[in-house]
């Protein structure tokens, strides 16, 4: 293949290109590396070329002044070939995914050996240090445990809805009378091998709460919380897209998920034995105070002594941004086998499963608060 030197003001961008992209890592890219990969062009019949593949590496190649294109020009018409050639060249690369391991280990060499800025590789902050294994594990830490569950525990009644994989349930007595209800069929069956003892339903969470809240003395709820979350905000950052002012967005605008808050003003309203319902901090000043601890929001009639849990286990990650699942899920106490045994897809990827986990110690903590109240 040839490669041939075209002025910036020739090469056109593709309007039917559906990729988008971190233009700030490629740039830091190119910054650090040097152009080391031509675009691929198609001409366009008008003395201009057309890109079939680099959209941002022009853009990059923009950023620092350069103004020769190193170029392949491909001398393809049908358009439906470059438009297939298009979404394959940036598909196929996605798809490929990565060997763990081996990019953990090769970053971590990277990095031991060589005087580089890591962001120029394009991980975010949070995948950035799970592959350089940045997050040192804290001291153990006891934390001080209210008097009260005793040893039978089976006659109080436990209601654990949109349960996932039992993060919060993980420290509550085995032989708990513990009902979960999880609507996804492939972690209700991962949540039943860890927990054999509980009772799993696969239903409707919310419904579920509205014909059966009776039926318990203590209710846990975690209703979905990508609507609410700061991530979600972060992600459907709006740019102006060209001269017309209008406006692109990286993800969809969605409204937030009112569920959770139904279900604080019904259980406050018409519950008469204790819950706890939690999510995750919000983008937006929440409708009802709650309580804070970690990156999550509790809403209970259950008093959580704050100050007797210590910092380790309130704000365990720092931040978001700090988040290592590996760590995380060796804190918890689950096993790398019981890890692989999450399921994952594209309609919640394992490590979103993760992520939105409370700390079990947490779920500890607050349930033996709440048990002693109920008797």
């Amino acid at each position: 293949m040839k490669i041939e030197t075209i002025s910036m003001t020739k090469i056109k961008v593709n309007p039917k290109n559906p990729k988008l992209h971190n233009d700030d890592a490629i740039f830091k890219s190119v910054q650090t590396f040097g152009i080391r990969q031509p675009i691929i062009v198609t001409p366009d019949g008008k003395d201009n070329y057309r890109i079939v593949a680099g959209h941002g590496r022009l853009t990059a190649f923009s950023k620092i002044g350069q103004t020769d294109i190193p170029c392949i020009v491909w001398n393809e018409t049908d358009e439906n070939v470059i438009n297939a050639y298009m979404v394959a060249d940036n598909s196929t690369v996605i798809g490929g995914g990565w060997d763990d391991e081996s990019l953990s280990e090769l970053m971590q060499q990277l990095d031991a050996d060589m005087d580089i800025d890591m962001s120029v590789f394009g991980f975010d902050e949070m995948d950035l240090r799970e592959l350089l294994d940045d997050d040192e594990p804290g001291d153990e830490v006891e934390i001080p445990e209210p008097e009260g569950l005793p040893d039978d525990f089976k006659d109080w009644r436990i209601l654990n809805l949109y349960a996932g994989i039992g993060g919060n349930r993980k420290f509550w007595p085995i032989d708990g009378n513990i009902t979960a209800v999880e609507y996804n069929s492939e972690i209700a069956k991962c949540y039943q091998s860890f927990f054999p003892n509980d009772k799993v339903i696969v239903a409707d969470a919310h419904k579920y709460l509205e014909e059966h809240f009776e039926e318990y003395d203590f209710i846990w709820s975690s209703p979905p919380c990508p609507t609410h979350s700061r991530l979600k905000i972060a992600g459907v950052a709006a740019t102006r897209k060209g001269n017309t002012g209008c406006i692109k967005y990286e993800q969809k605008p969605v409204y937030p998920d009112m569920k959770l808050y139904e279900e604080i003003i019904f259980l406050n309203t018409y519950f008469n034995g204790l819950f706890v319902i939690e999510n995750v901090e919000s983008y937006y000043e929440p409708l009802i105070n709650p309580e804070k601890i970690d990156r999550h929001y509790f809403w209970t009639n259950v008093e959580i002594r704050m100050k007797e849990i210590p910092e380790i286990i309130r704000n365990p990650l720092g931040n978001v941004m700090e988040f290592n699942a590996k760590n995380h899920l060796k804190s918890f106490g689950f096993s790398e086998t019981f890890f692989k045994s999450i399921p994952n897809d594209s309609s919640y990827p394992r490590d979103k499963i993760i992520r939105n986990m409370v700390h079990p110690k947490i779920g500890e903590f607050i349930l033996k608060s709440a048990y002693p109240k109920s008797h």
